[in-house]
């Protein structure tokens, strides 16, 4: 447990909001050591409050291999209350999910359409390229504008995870190829230009690419996509 992200921070941007780091797999070294860390502060400096949705290795691997047993619909359901905690204490959080933390998130969001976030951010996702965003965004739960899927970052584990669909594994490389189910999905894809996850420089990108999205005083991003527009290309 990482007691150091419990608390409030003093912050500069009232009301406080919160940012949930979820991790992917465990392969050499505890993903907070690797990258979470340098975005928490990052986070904190900037005055929101970063939250750690941790798990073990044992969990990450069993959830990961049996994406339809019993581990993987209990770390969605753990992630849900967490959600449930935050938003009571901070309002709608933001998310960053790196790798099988991508597909919790994407899980957690289509099997509950109670969960709204107010940004997410995915990197090395290995959601289904064909994941329909559409209707989660229909639904009010996340806002295209406020969306960012870093396209290009750690590409041979996402292939590596995408190539079990031959297996009939639900995951895909979206973190290489990006969402290409229609022009809402392709517009939330950006080209990684960050630096190797473990690189204390990841803590610089996050603060100055991620966080400003992140920030509610942030206006986001223009977007020439609405709902009516989507509709328009379903048809």
């Amino acid at each position: 447990m990482h007691r150091k992200l419990r608390g409030t921070p003093s912050g500069r941007l009232p009301p406080c909001t919160a940012v949930i780091l979820v991790p992917g797999l465990w392969l050499w070294r505890d993903p907070w050591l690797q990258w979470a860390a340098g975005c928490a502060g990052a986070i904190r400096a900037a005055g929101s409050q970063p939250v750690w949705f941790g798990y073990s290795r044992r969990v990450a691997w069993t959830a990961f291999l049996r994406p339809t047993g019993g581990t993987a619909a209990e770390l969605v359901r753990r992630f849900l209350t967490l959600y449930d905690r935050v938003r009571a204490r901070h309002g709608p959080p933001s998310v960053i999910a790196h790798s099988f933390g991508t597909y919790l998130v994407a899980r957690a969001l289509s099997d509950f359409e109670g969960a709204r976030l107010r940004a997410l951010i995915l990197f090395g996702s290995i959601v289904s390229e064909t994941f329909d965003w559409g209707t989660i965004v229909a639904r009010g739960q996340v806002t295209p504008a406020r969306m960012r899927n870093e396209v290009g970052a750690h590409a041979a584990t996402v292939r590596l995870a995408a190539a079990l669909r031959r297996f009939g594994y639900p995951y895909g490389e979206s973190g290489v190829t990006g969402f290409q189910l229609d022009e809402l999905s392709r517009s939330v894809n950006v080209r990684y230009t960050g630096p190797w996850l473990a690189d204390s420089a990841l803590a610089r990108y996050c603060r100055g690419v991620w966080v400003p999205l992140l920030r509610p005083t942030h206006p986001p991003r223009r977007s020439v996509l609405t709902l009516r527009s989507l509709e328009l290309s379903r048809t």
